[in-house]
């Protein structure tokens, strides 16, 4: 569910872990200017229009078909790979793709039907 906050932020919350909201909120970074992810979300700026963001989510569940979003990799983080110095990129990048995998995840979530809610606002 895509839930809008009083300050107009987005939140997609998703429960799918780190990586593979990671990995989807590189997949939907072109919908706001910040997109913030963490394990249990994905959260876009609050100049997000969340119905086009529902698409665009809805869009990418469907059109990858049986193939999940990969976890973008920095360099950084491919440094820190045990042995990561011995193996040429392709295989580094690979080794840590199948380690932090996200299938599992995107078997899931990819069937979902994605909504959106608004806050309620406060009456004093």
């Amino acid at each position: 569910t895509l839930e809008v906050k009083e300050s107009g932020q987005t939140v997609w919350w998703t429960f799918a872990g780190a990586a593979f909201n990671a990995a989807m909120a590189a997949r939907v970074a072109d919908q706001a200017p910040k997109v913030a992810w963490d394990n249990f979300a994905v959260t876009f700026s609050s100049s997000a229009n969340a119905e086009e963001l529902r698409e665009r989510i809805a869009a990418v569940l469907k059109a990858s078909h049986d193939e999940p979003p990969l976890l973008p990799l920095d360099t950084d983080f491919v440094a820190e790979l045990k042995f990561g110095v011995c193996l040429p990129t392709d295989v580094a990048n690979a080794v840590l793709r199948y380690r932090y995998s996200v299938a599992r995840e995107w078997g899931a979530i990819r069937v979902w039907e994605i909504g959106v809610s608004r806050a309620a606002t406060r009456c004093d």
